[in-house]
Protein backbone atom coordinates (compact mmCIF):
# COMPACT_ATOMS: atom_id res chain seq x y z
CA UNK A 1 0.00 0.00 0.00
CA UNK A 2 1.30 3.52 -0.74
CA UNK A 3 2.37 5.67 2.20
CA UNK A 4 -0.01 8.46 3.16
CA UNK A 5 1.15 11.94 2.26
CA UNK A 6 2.12 14.06 5.27
CA UNK A 7 -0.44 16.69 6.23
CA UNK A 8 0.11 20.15 4.81
CA UNK A 9 1.46 22.72 7.29
CA UNK A 10 -1.14 25.20 8.53
CA UNK A 11 -1.35 28.50 6.71
CA UNK A 12 0.09 31.45 8.66
CA UNK A 13 -2.46 33.70 10.32
CA UNK A 14 -2.96 37.11 8.80
CA UNK A 15 -2.22 39.96 11.21
CA UNK A 16 -5.28 41.69 12.59
CA UNK A 17 -5.27 45.46 13.02
CA UNK A 18 -7.86 46.82 15.38
CA UNK A 19 -9.07 50.38 15.08
CA UNK A 20 -9.94 52.49 18.08
CA UNK A 21 -12.43 55.33 18.27
CA UNK A 22 -9.89 57.66 16.63
CA UNK A 23 -9.96 55.49 13.49
CA UNK A 24 -6.31 54.39 13.80
CA UNK A 25 -4.94 51.09 15.08
CA UNK A 26 -4.72 50.73 18.85
CA UNK A 27 -1.14 51.30 19.95
CA UNK A 28 0.77 52.59 22.92
CA UNK A 29 1.77 56.23 22.93
CA UNK A 30 4.67 55.43 25.28
CA UNK A 31 6.14 52.40 27.04
CA UNK A 32 8.88 52.58 29.62
CA UNK A 33 10.55 50.95 32.56
CA UNK A 34 13.92 51.55 34.10
CA UNK A 35 16.61 50.57 31.54
CA UNK A 36 18.61 48.90 34.34
CA UNK A 37 17.10 47.27 37.42
CA UNK A 38 19.06 45.90 40.36
CA UNK A 39 18.54 42.19 40.97
CA UNK A 40 17.60 42.76 44.64
CA UNK A 41 14.93 45.29 43.66
CA UNK A 42 13.52 43.02 40.93
CA UNK A 43 13.33 40.16 43.44
CA UNK A 44 11.31 42.37 45.80
CA UNK A 45 9.16 44.43 43.44
CA UNK A 46 9.13 42.69 40.07
CA UNK A 47 9.03 44.90 36.98
CA UNK A 48 7.21 48.23 36.99
CA UNK A 49 5.93 49.58 33.67
CA UNK A 50 4.41 52.87 32.54
CA UNK A 51 2.52 53.28 29.28
CA UNK A 52 0.17 55.69 27.58
CA UNK A 53 -2.96 53.95 26.29
CA UNK A 54 -5.01 55.18 23.34
CA UNK A 55 -8.77 55.68 23.49
CA UNK A 56 -10.67 52.39 23.15
CA UNK A 57 -8.11 50.21 24.97
CA UNK A 58 -9.90 47.75 27.24
CA UNK A 59 -7.17 45.15 27.78
CA UNK A 60 -3.37 45.04 27.71
CA UNK A 61 -1.29 41.88 27.11
CA UNK A 62 2.10 41.99 28.84
CA UNK A 63 4.86 39.50 28.09
CA UNK A 64 8.37 39.45 29.55
CA UNK A 65 11.20 37.59 27.79
CA UNK A 66 14.77 36.80 28.79
CA UNK A 67 17.15 37.33 25.87
CA UNK A 68 19.44 34.36 25.30
CA UNK A 69 22.15 33.52 22.79
CA UNK A 70 19.61 31.42 20.88
CA UNK A 71 16.76 33.95 20.94
CA UNK A 72 14.20 34.71 23.64
CA UNK A 73 12.60 32.69 26.44
CA UNK A 74 9.14 33.64 27.71
CA UNK A 75 9.09 34.23 31.48
CA UNK A 76 5.71 35.85 32.00
CA UNK A 77 2.55 36.45 30.01
CA UNK A 78 -0.73 37.90 31.16
CA UNK A 79 -3.54 40.35 30.61
CA UNK A 80 -4.42 43.48 32.58
CA UNK A 81 -7.62 45.51 32.38
CA UNK A 82 -6.84 49.23 32.68
CA UNK A 83 -9.63 51.44 33.96
CA UNK A 84 -9.27 54.15 31.31
CA UNK A 85 -7.11 55.43 28.47
CA UNK A 86 -4.16 57.72 29.22
CA UNK A 87 -1.24 57.07 31.55
CA UNK A 88 -1.30 53.52 32.98
CA UNK A 89 1.21 52.14 35.49
CA UNK A 90 1.39 48.47 36.30
CA UNK A 91 3.71 46.06 38.14
CA UNK A 92 4.44 42.53 37.02
CA UNK A 93 5.13 41.18 40.48
CA UNK A 94 4.21 37.51 40.74
CA UNK A 95 6.48 35.09 42.56
CA UNK A 96 7.49 32.99 39.53
CA UNK A 97 8.67 36.08 37.64
CA UNK A 98 10.58 37.50 40.61
CA UNK A 99 12.39 34.18 41.03
CA UNK A 100 13.17 33.91 37.31
CA UNK A 101 14.75 37.36 37.03
CA UNK A 102 18.53 37.00 37.05
CA UNK A 103 21.34 39.23 35.91
CA UNK A 104 20.95 39.56 32.15
CA UNK A 105 19.06 41.17 29.28
CA UNK A 106 15.28 41.17 29.01
CA UNK A 107 12.52 42.49 26.78
CA UNK A 108 8.95 43.44 27.63
CA UNK A 109 6.20 43.33 24.99
CA UNK A 110 2.93 45.18 25.52
CA UNK A 111 -0.06 44.86 23.20
CA UNK A 112 -3.22 46.93 23.77
CA UNK A 113 -6.59 45.79 22.51
CA UNK A 114 -10.36 46.08 22.71
CA UNK A 115 -10.52 42.47 23.98
CA UNK A 116 -8.22 39.48 24.45
CA UNK A 117 -8.97 38.30 20.92
CA UNK A 118 -8.73 41.74 19.23
CA UNK A 119 -5.25 43.12 19.86
CA UNK A 120 -3.53 46.10 18.26
CA UNK A 121 0.13 46.94 17.67
CA UNK A 122 2.82 45.39 19.89
CA UNK A 123 5.40 47.67 21.50
CA UNK A 124 8.75 46.37 22.82
CA UNK A 125 11.18 47.73 25.39
CA UNK A 126 14.56 46.25 26.35
CA UNK A 127 15.99 46.42 29.86
CA UNK A 128 18.75 44.80 31.91
CA UNK A 129 18.87 43.30 35.36
CA UNK A 130 22.21 44.02 37.06
CA UNK A 131 23.81 43.00 40.37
Amino acid sequence: TPAAAPPAPPAPLAPVTLTGSSGGPLALGMLSTSPTIRRSRAARNGIRLAMRLSEGTEVVRIRIYRKTSSGRRLLSSGFKSPGASGLYRVSQNHRALRRALRVGRYEVEVTPGASRSDLGTTSRYAFRVVR
